[in-house]
């Protein structure tokens, strides 16, 4: 106690912040566990107010697993219920990933049609082994076949992709870096209609429980975890026409009522159809949408409270970033070697880098060329020319912010096995390539110009 006359000691702000977070996470059994891991984990890097056991745990259990090389599996589940002149696209854009360690699992929902199940059956003539196909015996909700389908999954994350739409190749490799690098816990995108319509679907990029009760703002083809997924109780059927509630928008809703951090690639990687065959999300009979969102609010009513709303916005502002342990380019564990990574002009002249001249061991015929495109460009309006290799490309500043590019283009040279840099003269001398040639310092850098290692 201070002597009389004398001003007591305040506590620094910033001591008082760090208490009060060792407390809450003393008092919820976190402390020893976080301080555990985050010793023992390499390159994470927290910054923002600390997350709940689940956020504060994802950003640095790296430390206690070893993941294959090609990152962790992904079971896309696409349930089908008399949509069976839709669902094989939506089985190739799944299995046309760039993101290879994948599942795709297809639940034929017990359609009445009497055509889905025969086109459902067609698709096991496909030979993929990444593919398999559950047969169910009475007709089933939306939500129920996508938990059965959960259920028979063995991967890490999750994504369910109705059977009549589709999503672009590069999807699951953008949410999976978010997933696995920025620890986020649900990553969706916006979306472009397609079929009876063609236009966009913006989104809000950081989503907020308070947004998302405003307004769903992630797509129903988002990735989460699989342990938030069992956390949230999965999916939760309502009925159909009047009784019939969002199911996807209930989960969302509840996950991030539970703490999770939510993320949204802002180019259209989601393809949803729009057309005059049934769809339950277009039912006449259904509640309008203020309806929904009250149902929705509702549904959840046991998690919305004044706490979880404020958590969710400070872990809006909460940021995790987990670097490669290995940064060197080589490869192990069964991935392709010998491909390379092709950085487009900023003026988004993408043939001045791949040129049709032959371009030496490190990109043959067979080998896996990944185009990144910093330019601010339409990509649908940048012509690439190449007849050689296996192509993917991704245009930068669709997909994420500019201070993610270097770490997101180090995981996809880890993870697909690629053993050289290429692009022209000028892109060869730009901050960003400079960053990615310090973080992979033994991987060669390929002029367009002379097709030889720039020094």
């Amino acid at each position: 106690m201070g002597q009389p006359g004398r001003p007591i000691p305040l506590i620094p702000p910033e001591l008082r912040r760090r208490l009060g977070v060792g407390l809450s996470l003393a008092l919820r059994g976190e402390l020893l566990s976080l301080m555990r891991r985050t010793r023992a984990g390499r390159g994470v890097s927290i910054s923002g107010p600390k997350p709940y056991r689940s956020s504060s745990e994802l950003a640095s259990d790296r430390a206690g697993r070893q993941e294959p090389i090609t990152g962790s599996v992904v079971s896309v589940i696409i349930p089908c219920f008399n949509h069976g002149s839709f669902v094989a696209e939506a089985v190739a854009s799944a299995l046309s990933q760039t993101y290879r360690n994948l599942e795709v699992i297809v639940v034929e929902g017990g359609s009445t049609d009497g055509t889905t199940p025969r086109q459902v059956r067609n698709l096991e003539g496909l030979g993929d082994p990444r593919l398999r196909i559950l047969y169910r015996d009475r007709p089933s909700l939306l939500g129920d076949n996508r938990n059965f389908g959960v259920r028979h999954a063995r991967g890490r994350y999750l994504c369910c992709l109705d059977a009549d739409d589709r999503l672009e190749p590069t999807y699951l490799d953008v949410a999976t870096f978010l997933l696995e690098r920025r620890a986020y816990d649900v990553v969706s995108s916006a979306i472009r209609c397609f079929g009876d319509e063609d236009r966009c679907v913006g989104t809000l990029t950081y989503p907020a429980l308070t947004d998302l009760l405003r307004l769903n703002w992630v797509s129903g083809a988002a990735v989460f975890r699989r342990d938030l997924y069992e956390r949230a109780g999965g999916y939760r059927d309502t009925g159909l026409g009047p009784d019939y509630v969002f199911e996807d928008w209930r989960l969302w809703v509840r996950m991030a009522a539970l703490g999770a951090r939510i993320a949204n690639i802002p180019q259209p990687l989601m393809l949803y159809r729009t057309h005059s065959g049934p769809r339950l999300s277009q039912s006449p009979s259904l509640p309008g949408y203020n309806a929904q969102r009250r149902a929705v609010a509702q549904l959840n009513r046991d998690l919305l409270t004044r706490v979880s709303r404020r958590r969710s916005r400070r872990l809006r502002a909460f940021e995790i970033r987990l670097s490669d342990g290995d940064q060197t380019g080589s490869a192990n564990n069964g991935v392709r070697v010998g491909g390379i990574l092709a950085i487009a002009d900023e003026q988004g002249d993408l043939t001045s880098v791949l040129l049709p001249a032959p371009i030496p061991a490190h990109a043959s015929r067979t080998s896996l060329v990944v185009l990144v495109s910093t330019s601010r460009q339409d990509p649908a309006r940048t012509s690439i020319a190449t007849g050689r290799g296996h192509l993917q490309h991704f245009h930068l500043p669709g997909l994420l912010r500019q201070q993610d590019w270097s770490d997101f283009c180090s995981h996809l040279i880890r993870t697909k096995g690629l053993t050289a840099l290429a692009g022209t003269v000028r892109t060869g001398k730009s901050p960003f390539v400079n960053e990615l040639r310090r973080l992979h310092p033994t991987l060669p850098f390929l002029s367009s110009e002379t097709l030889s290692p720039v020094g």
